[in-house]
């Protein structure tokens, strides 16, 4: 678009550069009653734009504003597209952090249902509470599980925006089959 502005802008300012074209042309008279005539003509053409500038003005001044308002559109994309790679990326972090501590919070729990197993077992404590932290055990899983969805689509979305690949798959794949 800046190309095509910037262009046009051109094409305006050169309106208002004098031309100068020369030119040599020949004819013949088949019809003449002498016979056939050759005419030979020469001239030189000259237009001056002396009383152009009352319409070359503004189009020299729409043209560049033109290429102004493309520049700005440009800027424009360019910070939509940063707001939007700082953004995405922002929440990407935030789902690691909450991956991170999940996978702090998984081992604990099943650690805490292992041991409420064992004193259900001496019958120390209730049923209730081996149900319970299995429960807790079941939500931090699930947690777990939708963190590490989310993590992959914020991923995506930083990839589209960047438009690249950022090679943050192959990575995290490299680690522990639980931990991403």
């Amino acid at each position: 678009m800046i190309a095509s502005a910037e262009a046009e802008a051109r094409l305006a300012k050169a309106a208002t550069t004098p031309d100068l074209n020369v030119f040599v042309a020949e004819m013949h008279d088949f019809h003449s009653p002498t016979g056939i005539s050759d005419f030979l003509f020469a001239g030189v053409q000259i237009n001056l734009p002396v009383f152009g500038s009352a319409k070359n003005s503004p189009r020299i001044s729409s043209a560049q504003a033109r290429v102004v308002a493309a520049a700005a559109s440009e800027r424009a994309v360019r910070n939509r597209i940063l707001a939007e790679v700082a953004e995405t990326h922002a929440h990407l972090v935030a789902e690691e952090h909450q991956i991170d501590l999940h996978h702090q919070l998984v081992p604990i729990a099943r650690q805490v249902v292992e041991s409420a197993r064992a004193s259900y077992a001496t019958g120390r404590v209730d049923f209730s509470v081996v149900l319970d932290n299995a429960r807790e055990l079941r939500m931090h899983e699930l947690e777990l599980a939708t963190h590490l969805a989310a993590y992959e689509q914020r991923l995506a979305e930083l990839q589209r925006a960047v438009g690249e690949e950022l090679g943050l798959d192959e990575s995290a794949e490299v680690g522990h089959d639980e931990r991403h």
